[in-house]
């Protein structure tokens, strides 16, 4: 094997001097050859990267063979090379490392080398997501990268810190370092690079400290499952379209996000230790009334944090019309705004919220436009119009129809019978379809709650469900 391997590699390294042959040899005016600094760097790529079993990527890269300077523009794959601009060689601008987007593709193993800072015209490089691993390359940062606008590098093992150097990449529009194992901060200056617009750091596990101030008009950010501590930076861009520090240890208050987004679709802050009201400003419309262009569809995941305070009434609650809205497993109080019935799926359970549920909701459920409502576990005390709904049974006989199919609604452990709408459709950790105990009510509603099961005793605040 070893001596295989030394066979290879002395190939390569003759095929190095048999570029610079075959280049002298052709006329100026017919010259389409790589430049010989990019037949190196592919070279070094072939030394650093492997195919890992069940991938041939790397099978058309025949860089033994005499024509491998004039070949690798038109067969390597994942190579794309244009003109220099001297004209007289051809440069690498775009490449792809792995079978990206091929269903199953196992992808490549080895490192990255630092060589690919050579590659001087690359626009941009991304490696398909496989067992690659080590550091990345701190030179492929700065200066010597000008025209780099896309850095996908996602989906390996990548280690170590950001390199610093990413925030000299004076073109760099798309980054994505995600589901790696990248650790340490962010580097400031990351966020203020003027060309940058997407950001993906999802899934790394280690990266930590604060966010740095963003900078530029960011339209996507993606820091999840990570763990960076402090709150949200401000301002936050009002351009943005996707938000996402899910699954982190961040706390403080939701300030920064009182203010406009008008074409934010998804906001997510779920795991987090937030604290403090929800803003009503996230529940304003996505654009300006005046535009024709309908809002668009948007989610909105608050849960398991520490928020308090009412739920905020939407101004206009055809703005959130579809929305998927999840606040469940904090500590809100208050009533369950009637304007959140235009939402398409709700969640709200594990809170604090009391008074009746507003009449809205059973015309939403009914009519199939919202399709889930999760209340359990609050204080809800009945419901504020009557059931039966009239107009479906026998004439003059009270009736109350089952919801449509594809409706779930869970209101079990609140202060009020179960609903006759059918099968409940409460998931196992719901705890069954009961009542709160009688006990539990009074103090949550003002001595009005509509009991109708269990308990009994003295009550204080000490036996009240936190």
């Amino acid at each position: 094997m070893a001596s295989l391997l030394s066979l290879f590699l002395s190939l390569i390294l003759a095929s190095r001097g048999l570029w610079f042959a075959i280049a002298q040899q052709q006329p100026q005016e017919t010259l389409s050859l790589l430049s010989r600094e990019d037949v190196d760097v592919l070279i070094d790529l072939r030394q650093s990267l492997r195919d890992l079993p069940g991938s041939d990527f790397f099978s058309s890269w025949r860089l033994d063979s005499p024509s491998a300077a004039s070949d690798a523009c038109s067969s390597f794959a994942g190579v794309v090379c244009s003109p220099a601009d001297d004209d007289a060689t051809l440069r690498v601008t775009s490449l792809t490392l792995g079978s990206a987007g091929s269903a199953g593709s196992p992808g490549l193993a080895g490192t990255l080398p630092s060589s690919l800072a050579n590659l001087t015209l690359l626009t941009q490089l991304v490696l398909s997501p496989g067992r690659v691993s080590g550091p990345i390359p701190e030179e492929l940062g700065g200066a010597r990268l000008p025209s780099l606008r896309l850095l996908s590098l996602s989906g390996n093992l990548l280690s170590g810190p950001i390199p610093a150097s990413l925030g000299a990449l004076p073109s760099l529009h798309t980054l994505d370092l995600s589901h790696n194992h990248l650790s340490g901060d962010i580097p400031p200056a990351l966020l203020a690079l003027p060309s940058l617009r997407v950001v993906i750091l999802a899934a790394n596990g280690g990266l930590s400290g604060e966010i740095p101030p963003v900078a530029v008009p960011l339209l996507h950010l993606d820091l999840r499952e990570n763990n960076l501590t402090g709150s949200l930076p401000r301002p936050i861009p009002a351009t943005l379209r996707y938000i996402s520090v899910s699954n982190n240890a961040m706390s403080g208050s939701l300030e920064a996000l009182d203010a406009s987004f008008p074409d934010l679709a998804f906001l997510d802050l779920s795991m987090n230790g937030f604290s403090g009201p929800i803003p009503s400003a996230l529940f304003t419309p996505r654009r300006p009334p005046e535009d024709e262009v309908p809002p668009p569809l948007a989610v909105l995941l608050l849960q398991r944090n520490s928020l308090s305070g009412p739920i905020p009434e939407p101004v206009e609650p055809g703005a959130i019309a579809k929305w998927t809205v999840d606040m469940s497993h904090n500590q809100l109080t208050g009533p369950l705004p009637g304007g959140l019935a235009a939402s398409g799926s709700l969640f709200v359970n594990y809170n604090r919220l009391t008074g009746t549920l507003p009449s809205e909701f059973v015309r939403s459920l009914y009519a199939g436009s919202m399709t889930t409502l999760y209340a359990q576990h609050n204080y809800l005390s009945g419901l504020d119009s009557p059931l039966p709904i009239p107009g479906g049974g026998v004439a003059g006989a009270a009736f109350t129809p089952p919801l449509p199919d594809g409706v779930t609604v869970c209101l079990s452990y609140n202060c009020m019978a179960p609903l006759p709408v059918g099968p409940s459709g409460c998931p196992t950790s719901a705890g069954g379809d009961g009542s709160r105990p009688s006990y539990q009510c009074p103090a949550f509603n003002n001595g009005t709650a509509i009991v109708v099961t269990g308990g009994g005793g003295d009550l204080s605040w000490d036996d009240v469900e936190p």
